[in-house]
């Protein structure tokens, strides 16, 4: 999936230059690369977010860790220092144990949890695993495909010690796209007894979800990619994505149905990113695309909207990446009372990047409540380029990953550290 999300902004990287709605620069803020990885048994590709364990920093990386799935590595579990000492805790074998993970990781009881989306007995078709801090891993359930579900991208979340997320296909034989089903909703126990508690249709419901779950009181909400209408935004003629609620026990009710540039609605489209509440009930995300016209991202280049708990979005910002950055996958970090977020491409002029160069590398945005994101950092091809995964806050330092760039010879991703 990732390799076609890939494809997709390489071609729209190539269309041309670009204009930033809202923009400027924010104030100057310290960077600091921590790690390049240098493939291999290092690890490359960090695609999802950090998590802080007791001030050290624990993340995944989607390739590397040795010389499977076809030479490039199977992906690792690693962990690192905030000074940048860094060491790989787990490699997987890409059997049963599990492949290619792409997002983050959760604590549970002194053990870490995740995904991979590849994998396990069966079909390969993704597992949910454990692995202790010394590096001991054990796979908690593989998936079936079909009606189970197949390829988790995202991350787990714990409501009173079983662990929820979703898949990005099956449960079905819906969603013409593939015909794989659109995806699930699913929890597991510590032990390893699974359920489906939701499969979505790909109609007013949505489809493929990719993202991590947000725990809100016990009450679930997440995005999916596709689905929610008949609006058709291309490449997906299934609908552009929704916002969702869903009990523990699988009710889903969809908050909001993106509608994309329909009808001249401008509110944003295909969301990939993970959502982040406040106190008033209000959720704040990220979509990849729509937004508004743009000279270089087919579709516009994203949005940062708002979400009132009585279903009311509103754009705090929208890309048109140059100056501010474009196309965010992940979700919104605060620290202080603004948000944080990063933009996959944009940013500059796009030197050393593989993309182009007509449109940056990628960037750090910041915004308030009310928008709109300006650039707090740019990427260049030496501190890392495409930021994929989300940021996290460890005491007012911003901690991140971006997907290829690096010191030296290495275009295997990096690990960052930013201070606003």
């Amino acid at each position: 999936m990732r390799k076609s999300i890939l494809r997709l902004v390489s071609a729209l990287a190539a269309m041309g230059g670009m204009v930033i709605v809202g923009g400027g620069r924010a104030a100057a803020s310290t960077y600091q690369l921590l790690h390049s990885f240098a493939g291999g048994s290092d690890g490359a590709i960090p695609e999802g977010p950090l998590i802080d364990v007791k001030g050290t920093l624990y993340g995944t990386t989607s390739s590397g860790g040795g010389t499977g799935c076809g030479g490039t590595g199977c992906g690792t579990v690693f962990k690192i220092t905030p000074q940048g000492a860094e060491s790989v805790v787990y490699a997987f074998q890409g059997g049963a144990d599990g492949q290619n993970p792409s997002g983050g990781l959760i604590s549970v009881g002194g053990a870490l949890y995740g995904l991979t989306p590849g994998g396990g007995t069966g079909c390969g078709c993704g597992t949910v695993f454990k692995v202790t801090e010394k590096g001991v891993e054990s796979v908690l359930y593989a998936f079936a495909g079909g009606s189970d579900g197949t390829t988790p991208y995202g991350g787990l979340v714990n409501i009173g010690g079983t662990f929820y997320g979703a898949t990005y296909n099956g449960g079905g034989t819906g969603c013409t796209r593939d015909g794989q089903g659109c995806g699930t909703l699913f929890q597991v126990t510590s032990q390893g007894a699974e359920q489906v508690i939701y499969r979505f249709l790909g109609g007013s419901d949505g489809a493929y979800p990719y993202s991590n779950l947000l725990n809100v009181g016990g009450t679930l909400y997440g995005t999916t990619t596709a689905g929610g209408g008949s609006h058709n935004c291309d490449p997906y003629s299934d609908g552009c994505g929704t916002v969702f609620t869903a009990s523990v026990k699988g009710t889903v009710s969809v908050q909001y149905a993106f509608k994309g540039d329909a009808g001249q609605v401008v509110d944003g489209a295909l969301p990939y990113g993970g959502l982040m509440g406040d106190k008033s009930g209000n959720l704040y995300g990220t979509t990849s695309r729509g937004g508004g016209a743009s000279t270089i991202c087919d579709q516009q280049c994203g949005t940062v909207f708002k979400l009132t708990p009585k279903g009311t979005e509103t754009l705090l910002s929208q890309f048109d990446a140059a100056n501010v950055g474009g196309i965010p996958f992940a979700g919104l970090v605060s620290v202080k009372g603004l948000f944080y977020g990063v933009a996959y491409i944009g940013g500059g002029s796009g030197e050393g990047c593989d993309n182009g160069g007509a449109a940056g590398c990628g960037a750090i945005f910041a915004l308030t409540k009310t928008g709109p994101a300006t650039s707090v950092h740019e990427f260049g091809a030496n501190d890392g380029t495409k930021p994929f995964g989300g940021l996290i806050n460890v005491k007012g330092t911003l901690y991140g990953t971006t997907t290829s760039g690096g010191s030296g010879t290495s275009n295997n991703g990096t690990v960052f550290a930013f201070t606003p």
